[in-house]
């Protein structure tokens, strides 16, 4: 409606074709697919900050900005693939002053299968798209949980946020079911930093879903191997091929 609108006037600016980064868009802390692996790998050995924290799809940043300014030791990493949303965070990363956020559009199921195992501390994936009537199109399902338990180290955590019920019964669902993970969750717990989105469900009165799940302690060496086993996790060569490539 807007860009017909827009036929009948003169325009001073606007941002209703944003469908790719602008050129001018030239950011130290905006990282390619290899990059942002090799600075989350460089982290595990020689870099000063003591723990990568990521963000899977942040939106407007509110969270993400709230974390790298609350944790200065941590590596902040987000993932995002809407170009405005990418673009508002890198001026706010100058704005703020902040030296330890990095974003990237690389595709979180391929950082996901790439990363080191147990090379991140926290992962956040906050209000994404449920997909209801086409599952496989989801950011979080089997596979990529799987990957997920794996990147993580015995520490760590994933704290997953949906307004969506069904979404929430089925992450619930796979994480029980899944030998490698315990699952713990909260409804309508109240967090230091509100999004955006999470405004606007409180507003309608929704209910929020949190879902914290956390990876089975490894056996030790001289401990059994048997429940651990079970845990098998995939690796697609061609996804890692096509990444590097």
């Amino acid at each position: 409606s807007l860009q017909i609108l827009s036929k009948h006037y003169e325009i001073v600016q606007d941002n209703l074709a944003l469908t790719a980064l602008k050129q001018q868009v030239d950011s130290p802390f905006l990282l390619g697919d290899t990059e942002v692996l090799a600075i989350v790998e460089s982290t595990q050995s020689t870099a000063p900050h003591k723990r990568v924290i990521l963000e899977i799809g942040f939106g407007s940043g509110r969270h993400i900005l709230h974390l790298a300014k609350e944790h200065k030791d941590a590596l902040v990493i987000g993932l995002e693939i809407h170009a405005p949303s990418i673009e508002q965070v890198l001026r706010q990363i100058e704005i703020l002053g902040l030296e330890n956020l990095y974003v990237s559009r690389l595709d979180a199921r391929q950082f996901l299968c790439c990363a080191s195992s147990g090379s991140v501390s926290e992962i956040f994936i906050h209000f994404p798209v449920p997909w209801n009537s086409a599952k496989n199109r989801r950011v979080l399902n089997a596979k990529p949980l799987q990957e997920v338990l794996r990147v993580l180290g015995d520490d760590g955590y994933l704290e997953f946020r949906t307004d969506d019920r069904e979404y929430f019964d089925d992450v619930l669902s796979l994480a029980k079911d899944n030998a490698c993970a315990r699952a713990t969750y909260t409804i309508n717990t109240k967090q230091s930093i509100t999004s955006k989105y999470e405004a606007r469900w409180l507003a309608q009165d929704k209910d929020i879903f949190t879902i914290t799940i956390t990876p089975k302690a490894r056996p030790s060496k001289v401990d059994s191997r048997e429940s651990w086993q079970k845990c098998a996790f995939g690796f697609d060569k061609k996804l890692v091929k096509s990444t590097l490539a």
